[in-house]
């Protein structure tokens, strides 16, 4: 109880109105993670008050709850419902009496009025009692923020003792967090068709277990870094879903992490048909959803309804018949999502990054009626980020997992159920946090191809940094350093898909590293190459999605080609159109000089077409007389050899007139034959006429200029800019991501290079959660640059330190060294066959 009375005066403190000159001139940020400060903000005020929203309004009614000493003013916008419309939980002020008044906003709903304004908003907004009272009747509301998701933490608060995991979360105990036994044969074959190690299916098997029998729990998963949480979630999920059909909901802290979730989850589906008849919903802001999750995003799936004509009963229809809502912990407890499961309608929720979650975040799902909660995250790794020193003294900052955590290492026994076996760094990198932080419970199961660098590598220089926050030498060292690991990894095409990723404490070292490490790239940028070609037919109109631009009197067109294009490939393409439209014309131009041909020889009497035509007539003619006349030769020779097969009566002179009809028959055709013969010869050499000749050549003539204008419209030149192959050393050194650490949590890269920076104490570096996330990104190479003299001062990093020198993989170095002498310190040789392989 104690607890919640901190919380609670920390969010009284957190959600109490600050006077007006704080709010004007002054700004709580943070130049990193667990760095304060407080600056004037004159810019950003600019900024903001241009971005906020505006609306006027029109006072309808106005009534004063005495009691609560508060006003609640119903408003209606005056031109038509809009964007800039508060909504229901925004923070909003206007003026009333010449004074400015800040109010809540509890109720908004949209209106069909007039015809000419079209739709109206309505909303109440409750302030504190007004006592004068205007006869102002309209007036400017401004919309602050949306301070919704602060006060479901104070509604958390207030709803959580009606929880029957209440005592649960006020004093965590062992015999609490004990989740029931079960066999790894309950679960097996999983339904996912996934092949698990036997730590993770024994979590599987107890979760699953433990949550259809729907008692009052909560299960702690412990996932270190590359040890497979999110495919043991998918499995729990699958498998509570295949054994009891029930509801689950599915949260994280941040969107990227619920995205990924449900991502993961819909991959699987896709390719197993077991899991087609699961349906999952995405909840939350859709700008804030990721591309692999649109497709179930409930405004999506509504959509596709078909209750398309009452959008609002689809979307509650679809939140309620689903198996799976996933959503951020804040957006689990929505208007909508209340109104639909105000009768804890919830038993099952599974919260990934849980150590990542402040406590009363955690707390929101329970008002759902959730019995049966399961947190999955690292307590070794970062914390919630919360920036206010205020709040971190009353321990805001601290997750209900760690919590839970500390109070189990003063008892005996450990409820915390641990992965214990990582597949994503080699040994030598895993090797110290495994022992420093997590007692060198977790085992090695990772298959790494082989590069030709050390794997693990601590860089010692004396470069001392600027400010608090920045130290140019040592940027200098690391771009050298990733320009060299670059230029050696493209000597090898099969390291095309290698990944290198800078990380650092400190934002504004990253900006410096980012600023070198795009000048160095420029050098290395692709030319750009001027070509002339003939204008493609419809450039002006559209090419490339842009107009060309004018063309002057001496100026030529230019089109510009978009980054990254391959030289050849749009080279060949716009050849290739200009080359389809000169033969498309070509093409057209033989097809008229066609059809006027075929004109001509069906019109023109005189001349050489007509003898040809008539030839062929006449040949055709003679030709059938032909045939007609060796059929009746044919028929009368077999007339005459019937005739001699008879027996030889005498009449004898019958045969003789045969024979001599016969041989004049045949002779008599022979002579047409060769007379026709004769005639054709003497057609086909016939000259034409020459007025015949002469026309045909001014045709001919006339068309072949026709023919020559048209091409040389068609082949106008233009010169474009076309950007040359980028080089595979431009394309590696593009897509290396420089971030800061707490960005980089759940993310890995197969090299990482960590700038630490400080060269005056150690700041917030000494942080453990911070440096066990830094030294578990990389899975074949981690390389830490730093000065490292006054971290010894740390009891961590003096350790590290010493574990460094004991395996040969400290050296020292100048920060200005050349990228040949830093890469004498980072080039381990290997056989190209050779591979880190490392099995449980």
């Amino acid at each position: 109880m104690i607890m919640l009375k901190q919380c609670f005066h920390f969010c009284s403190w957190n959600f109490g109105m600050s006077s007006k000159k704080d709010l004007e001139t002054r700004k709580v940020v943070s130049d990193e993670k667990g760095n304060v400060k407080s600056r004037d903000i004159k810019e950003e005020d600019k900024k903001t008050s241009s971005m906020e929203r505006r609306a006027s309004v029109d006072l309808v009614t106005i009534s004063h709850d005495n009691k609560d000493q508060t006003s609640i003013l119903t408003l209606i916008t005056c031109n038509g419902h809009s964007d800039i419309d508060p909504i229901r939980g925004d923070l909003v002020k206007f003026e009333w009496n010449r004074e400015q008044v800040f109010g809540y906003v509890e109720e908004d709903e949209t209106l069909q009025t007039y015809e000419h304004l079209g739709l109206s908003g309505k909303f109440k907004i409750k302030t504190r009692r007004l006592k004068h009272f205007s006869l102002k009747r309209n007036f400017l509301v401004t919309t602050v923020l949306s301070v919704s998701p602060y006060l479901r933490f104070v509604k958390a608060m207030q709803d959580l003792p009606r929880s029957c995991l209440f005592d649960t979360v006020m004093k965590p105990r062992v015999e609490d967090y004990e989740i029931a036994d079960a066999l790894r044969t309950s679960v097996f074959p999983l339904i996912t068709g996934h092949v698990l190690n036997h730590k993770q299916m024994d979590i599987v098997a107890r979760v699953v277990a433990t949550a259809t029998e729907q008692a009052p729990k909560i299960c702690l998963i412990q996932g270190p870094p590359g040890t497979g949480k999110s495919k043991v979630i998918l499995n729990i999920i699958c498998e509570i879903l295949n054994k009891k059909s029930t509801k689950i909901l599915l949260c994280a802290p941040s969107n990227r992490a619920i995205d990924e979730l449900v991502g993961n989850f819909l991959t699987v589906q896709k390719a197993n048909k077991n899991l087609k008849h699961f349906s999952i919903v995405r909840v939350g802001c859709i700008d804030k959803m990721g591309d692999e999750v649109q497709e179930v995003t409930l405004p999506h799936l509504a959509q596709m309804s078909e209750l398309k004509s009452e959008k609002r009963k689809s979307k509650d229809d679809i939140l309620r018949t689903s198996d799976v809502i996933a959503t951020t912990l804040s957006s689990s407890y929505s208007f909508q999502m209340e109104r639909i499961f105000e009768n804890d309608d919830i038993p099952v929720c599974i919260v990934d990054e849980a150590a990542q979650s402040t406590e009363l975040g955690t707390l929101i799902p329970l008002m759902l009626g959730v019995r049966t909660l399961i947190l999955v995250g690292d307590p070794k790794q970062l914390p919630p980020t919360v920036l206010s020193p205020q709040a971190k003294f009353h321990g805001f900052d601290k997750s209900l997992f760690y919590r839970a955590k500390e109070n189990f290492d003063l008892q005996q026994g450990n409820p915390i159920l641990m992965l214990d076996t990582q597949y994503r760094m080699v040994e030598d990198i895993v090797s110290w946090p495994n022992n420093f932080f997590y007692q060198g419970r977790l085992k090695t199961g990772s298959s790494v191809p082989s590069l030709p660098f050390h794997n693990y590598k601590l860089l010692h220089h004396s470069s001392h940094q600027n400010q608090t926050d920045f130290n140019h030498g040592e940027a200098q060292l690391v771009v050298n350093l990733i320009m060299g690991l670059s230029m050696e990894i493209v000597k090898n095409p099969a390291n095309e898909d290698v990944s290198i990723g800078i990380i650092t404490p400190y934002r504004r070292q990253r900006e410096v590293i980012l600023n070198l490490l795009k000048f160095r790239c420029k050098r290395y940028a692709p030319a750009i190459k001027i070509v002339t070609i003939p204008k493609p037919k419809d450039l002006d109109n559209n090419f490339d999605g842009k107009k060309a631009p004018k063309e002057g009197i001496n100026n030529s067109n230019t089109v510009q080609i978009p980054d990254g294009s391959d030289f050849e490939d749009w080279e060949e393409l716009l050849l290739a159109e200009s080359q389809e439209e000169e033969a498309g014309v070509q093409k057209e131009a033989l097809k008229g000089r066609r059809g006027r041909k075929s004109e001509r020889k069906i019109e023109e009497k005189t001349g050489k077409e007509r003898i040809i035509i008539e030839g062929e007539e006449e040949l055709n003619s003679l030709c059938s007389a032909l045939k007609s006349v060796q059929l009746q030769d044919t028929r009368k020779k077999d007339k005459n050899e019937e005739e001699l097969e008879k027996p030889n009566d005498g009449k004898s002179h019958e045969k003789i007139e045969g024979q001599e009809e016969e041989e004049r028959i045949v002779v008599q055709g022979e002579d047409e034959l060769n007379s026709v013969s004769s005639r054709l010869k003497v057609l086909s050499v016939q000259p034409i006429p020459n007025k015949t000749q002469k026309e045909a050549s001014k045709r001919r003539n006339f068309q072949k200029t026709k023919r020559m204008e048209k091409e040389a419209e068609v082949m106008e030149y233009i010169t474009i800019e076309v950007m040359e192959k980028p080089s595979p050393l431009y394309l590696k050194l593009k897509s290396i991501q420089v971030n800061t650490v707490d960005s980089f949590q759940g993310q890995e890269r197969d090299i990482i290079v960590m700038s630490c920076v400080r060269s005056k104490g150690i700041g917030f570096v000494n942080d453990p959660n911070r440096l066990c996330v830094s030294l578990t990104r990389a899975k074949h190479t981690m390389l830490l640059c730093g000065n490292f003299g006054t971290f010894k001062k740390n009891a961590m990093w003096k350790a590290l330190l010493r574990d460094a020198t004991s395996r040969n993989a400290s050296v020292e170095i100048n920060a200005n060294a050349s990228i040949a002498n830093i890469m004498k310190h980072v080039i381990a040789e290997k056989s190209q066959d050779d591979k880190d392989i490392f099995l449980w």
